[in-house]
């Protein structure tokens, strides 16, 4: 069962329960916003040190949990995050250790490099929404979007999590969806619902003038 979700692009993003679409200047000013309405769970004290993307990914999770009305710590603790493998970061991190390596840093600087070894987006949603159940990546080249939310669905399914976040980047847009352990009985289309989270943004991105 689908609890809730969020489609978020890069200036605007929309909710799969309330239906709600909403046009926003950066990723840090609606945090902010978020945060003021009280729609926003979790430690946000790093959010400014995340890459771009980091963000927007963060965001994505927590708009899709308050779309699904979870917000309680110790729930919040049993849920996981699958997401597509496309080597998010890759280059950053090879041209950091690049850095590292050629710049002769000895050992006794470890210290410095642990805390400042880049990380990925949903380790560092996992940390900033307080999220303790499991963290997967999932790499299907011919159905990446499918292949999350049936291993997220199988995760739910054996226990290893009460809530899992199937999360996937195409583009500049990040599609999540929180999967729970109630069974509606009814058959789920996770396409269908890209789809229509799709046509909401693009409507609303052709209403406000830009694309």
């Amino acid at each position: 069962n689908i609890a809730g979700g969020c489609l978020i692009d890069t200036g605007v993003y929309t909710t799969l329960n309330s239906g709600k679409v909403e046009a926003f200047e950066s990723f840090s000013r609606l945090r902010r916003g978020l945060s003021e309405d009280g729609e926003l769970e979790g430690q946000w004290n790093m959010f400014s040190r995340f890459s771009s993307d980091a963000q927007q990914f963060c965001l994505g999770c927590g708009i899709a949990l308050h779309d699904a009305g979870l917000s309680d710590p110790q729930k919040l603790a049993r849920c996981g995050i699958v997401t597509g493998d496309n080597f998010e970061h890759e280059r950053d991190q090879l041209k950091y250790f690049r850095d590292y390596i050629e710049g002769g840093r000895e050992l006794g600087r470890s210290s410095l490099f642990v805390h400042t070894l880049p990380t990925s987006a949903a380790a560092d949603a996992s940390v900033c929404l307080g999220l303790a159940g499991p963290l997967f990546y999932w790499r299907d080249e011919d159905d990446v979007l499918g292949g999350l939310y049936t291993s997220a669905e199988d995760l739910v399914a054996e226990g290893s999590a009460d809530y899992i976040m199937a999360a996937y980047r195409e583009g500049d847009r990040v599609l999540c969806l929180l999967l729970s352990k109630a069974d509606t009985g009814q058959d789920v289309d996770v396409h269908d619902i890209q789809s229509r989270l799709k046509a909401v943004l693009d409507e609303r991105k052709i209403k406000c003038g830009y694309c």
